[in-house]
């Protein structure tokens, strides 16, 4: 769920292959899954303009 935390129950979530790819860890996500902030603010910089208009 929070990529800044250690890998333990209760900071994890199962996800689809989809949703488990590479860039999992640029999101602080709830406990269902939803993306509730980001884990690292220098992560911006790496999406595409799609990627952040879809999150505004």
């Amino acid at each position: 769920m929070d990529p800044n935390k250690p890998l333990v129950a209760g900071n994890i979530i199962p996800q689809c292959q989809k949703c488990n790819r590479g860039d999992r860890n640029r999101w602080v996500y709830d406990d269902k899954g939803r993306v509730i902030k980001l884990a690292n603010p220098q992560a911006i910089k790496m999406c595409d303009k799609e990627e952040i208009k879809n999150f505004m």
